[in-house]
């Protein structure tokens, strides 16, 4: 029988690009103006940027 050799999938606890992240939820009155969405610079992933 072979061995399997067991391939850790990276992602959950290294992060693939830039700066492990989460998700912060606001609830807010419909009334107040905001941003829909917000992504730190950190975050956001950009072509040639070493891993």
């Amino acid at each position: 029988m072979k061995k399997r050799k067991e391939n850790k999938e990276k992602g959950c606890t290294e992060p693939l690009y830039g700066e492990k992240s989460k998700c912060v939820l606001r609830v807010i009155p419909q009334t107040e103006k905001c941003e829909s969405l917000e992504v730190d610079s950190k975050c956001i992933k950009t072509r040639g940027s070493p891993a």
